[in-house]
């Protein structure tokens, strides 16, 4: 059964009739019900809780026993974020948990079938049509493996890279004499606010699915579907008033459009861009006002107006990273089963694919208006950034009792703690910040060894100048000497320390010697907090005294002929 959206304000009047406020924008979407749906809205305009829940119902409805993809960034997203409000709008609009759907279970023996029999059921949802969901996410590659779907949905778009979307779409097949008639099949539906290709991480391949909108063809469609609803609202009236033979007339007229409707829906594809103003009437100028003020002007212009960021001008400091230095396969998708959907589900170390439980772990610190912590592990001839965990409170209990956690289950509990030269400078004047940082992870508030162990690595080492770190980090991150490990940073646990990376800027200017040298722009970390750790150097500078220790400054010295700091070396 296919559910036809009735838009009758006539019909209020009648008891049985359920009156729901809805924007045009949600309305033309319902009644047009296109194959393929991308939809760039901005805040407040229910994304996921009304325009996907709903058309996911709608596509149960219409191609019932098959198998969709839920599509996230992250599979703990998936978990905390999308699927629960994807079912929070599902209950809104009238389905039950156990009557119309269930979660991470196999479905009661009511429930109509799939149209072939799931492995397994944990992270699915099954609903009482026969239709199968699974979970797939951009950082456990194998969710998505071995299955065919016949339609793809996801949220929050902007965060899914395209190349590792267009590997998702061979998956969608499935027996078209059995799918095959609905519009529907092998159809796709992703929603976003407005994607920032000045924030690392943040991709914009939706904007290109406008060039596959052919206005003719949905100009068509939505003439017909308006036409269609119309009629539908008459022959509800005449059916009402028992008038047989004007039902009759409309139920044949009904007939013909919506033949003509299905041809129009296949093949179809509707691509709009919305601010938040679309849903004004619900949300009232507060909200603009407010959100204004706490976004500020630049991501205030993406997320509610869905305006095209302006990118700022200026190089970047770190010129060879690029995606060869990020690696997506860092986790092991089996261990998040000890959840269920909806859980407050968290990682941990013994959750990451490349993190060795009985080696040492390398932390890189900076410290100041925010402490950042990177930490990796040097394995053979490279170094993993597995985790960055910041705080920004200017508290280093905070941050040492995030990597207590997360590395509860490290067995060879030992640190090498990489620092800023001001780290030992503080020392002189009352705050020793790195021994502060080693005491916090050593001991417990209540006085207790937590079993850790911490080496200060960067005691008496000076000062490493910008120019310096420009180009041994392009030196690096190049593969110029094979006597320099590989660079390799975990894309989803790191996500700060690559938007740190990807945004810094470098300033060409002379020094005090009136040297012209290479600088890094500092200026960002004078953002407001919430900004920090994903807009300023903080993290970027932890990153910094990890990998520009000695040993390997001294190696890139020997490299280079004319290098001459000594101070670097402390």
């Amino acid at each position: 059964m296919n559910r036809q959206t009735v838009r009758i304000d006539s019909l209020s009047a009648y008891d049985d009739v359920e009156v729901r406020y809805s924007t045009w924008l949600k309305m033309i979407t319902d009644l047009m019900e296109p194959q393929n749906l991308f939809l760039i809205l901005g805040r407040g305009t229910g994304k996921t809780t009304d325009y996907l829940s709903e058309r996911l119902m709608n596509i149960c409805y219409e191609m019932p026993h098959s198998y969709i993809a839920l599509v996230g960034n992250t599979y703990t997203n998936l978990l905390k974020n999308v699927v629960p409000a994807i079912i929070e709008g599902w209950n809104r609009k009238g389905w039950i948990e156990g009557i119309h759907y269930v979660v991470d279970e196999a479905p009661p023996d009511h429930f109509d079938k799939p149209y072939k029999q799931p492995f397994e059921y944990k992270h699915t949802i099954s609903t009482f049509t026969g239709n199968f969901f699974n979970y797939i996410s951009m950082d456990t590659p194998s969710s998505g493996a071995g299955n065919s779907y016949q339609h793809l949905a996801g949220d929050e778009t902007k965060y899914l890279e395209k190349t590792r979307i267009d590997r998702l779409f061979p998956a969608l097949r499935g027996d078209p004499t059995i799918f095959g008639k609905s519009p529907y099949y092998l159809g796709v539906t992703f929603t976003t606010d407005h994607p920032n290709i000045i924030m690392p991480g943040e991709y914009d391949w939706i904007l290109d699915k406008q060039k596959e909108m052919k206005q003719q063809q949905i100009k068509y469609l939505l003439q017909i579907s308006l036409e269609l609803n119309k009629t539908l609202a008459s022959a509800i009236k005449a059916g009402r008033k028992r008038n047989k033979k004007l039902l009759s007339t409309l139920q044949n007229k009904m007939k013909k459009l919506s033949v003509l409707k299905q041809r129009l829906r296949k093949g179809s594809t509707f691509f709009y861009k919305a601010s938040s103003f679309v849903n004004v009437n619900v949300l009232r100028l507060d909200f603009f006002k407010t959100a204004l003020a706490a976004l500020g002007e630049i991501e205030f212009n993406t997320a509610v107006l869905s305006q095209a960021p302006q990118v700022e001008a200026g190089q970047r400091f770190y010129v060879a990273f690029d995606n060869s230095h990020i690696y997506e396969d860092g986790i092991i998708r089996e261990n998040y089963y000890r959840y269920k959907t909806g859980d407050d589900a968290e990682t941990f170390s013994t959750d990451l694919k490349y993190c060795i439980p009985n080696k040492t772990l390398e932390i890189g610190a900076d410290f100041g208006n925010m402490i950042s912590m990177v930490v990796g592990q040097t394995q053979g001839n490279q170094i993993r950034i597995l985790k960055n965990i910041f705080s920004v409170s200017q508290k280093t209990e905070k941050v040492c009792e995030k990597f207590l956690k997360f590395f509860a289950h490290h067995k060879h509990k030992v640190i090498d703690l990489y620092f800023d030269r001001s780290a030992n400078a503080y020392e002189e004047v009352g705050r020793d910040w790195a021994n502060e940082m080693r005491k916090f992870l050593e001991e417990w508030p209540d006085g207790t060894k937590t079993g850790w162990t911490v080496n200060l690595m960067s005691r008496g080492q000076g000062n490493i100048e910008q120019d310096l770190e420009f180009k041994f980090m392009k030196a690096i991150m190049n593969r110029n000497y094979r006597e320099l490990p590989e660079l390799l940073i975990d894309k989803y646990q790191c996500r700060q320390l690559i938007s740190s990376m990807n945004v810094a800027k470098q300033i060409v200017k002379k020094n005090a010697k009136n040297i012209t040298k290479i600088f890094k722009d500092k200026s960002s970390e004078k953002l407001p907090k919430e900004k920090l750790p994903m807009y300023s150097t903080n993290m970027c500078d932890a990153l910094k005294y990890l990998i520009c220790r000695r040993p390997w400054l001294k190696l890139y010295k020997g490299k280079q002929k004319d290098f001459s700091d000594p101070e670097v070396l402390g």
